[in-house]
């Protein structure tokens, strides 16, 4: 993956700090996320414009998902368990759903057909279709 992103520090940088802010209740997590990211990247004096891997940090929301350049790249690499063998995805389903045990299981499924569809609103499975996996 370090070949297709330019330059790669940024897009790794995105990945580790994308998930920063996990509530499975909130709807904002990407952007809390990138604000405490935007934080701890100035505080740290890290290299490269701050905007630019925040940027990608909200490029994982499922809303507006982009379809080129490393914020495609990073985006694609976060979905990237959605193309995965039938084993792991059900197994990987499996922790997702136990994650959300206190939601009844038609709102879950409800909810998770909405949250696809926001994604793939015409199904292709690679935005980029940079990112392949056969497992």
């Amino acid at each position: 993956m370090k070949a297709l992103a330019e330059p790669p520090e940024f897009v790794e940088l995105a990945l580790w700090l994308h998930d920063a802010v996990y509530d499975i209740k909130a709807s904002d997590n990407e952007a809390m996320g990138a604000d405490m990211s935007r934080r701890l990247l100035q505080e740290a004096g890290a290299p490269g414009p701050v905007d630019v891997i925040t940027g990608m940090i909200m490029s994982t929301t499922p809303h507006d998902v982009p379809t080129v350049g490393d914020a495609a790249l990073v985006s694609d690499i976060d979905l990237s368990i959605l193309g995965i063998d039938q084993d792991k995805y059900d197994s990987y389903t499996d922790e997702v759903r136990h994650e959300y045990s206190w939601v009844l299981e038609a709102d879950f499924r409800l909810g998770r057909l909405k949250v696809l569809n926001s994604i793939f609103p015409e199904a292709p499975h690679s935005i980029t279709r940079l990112v392949s996996i056969s497992g």
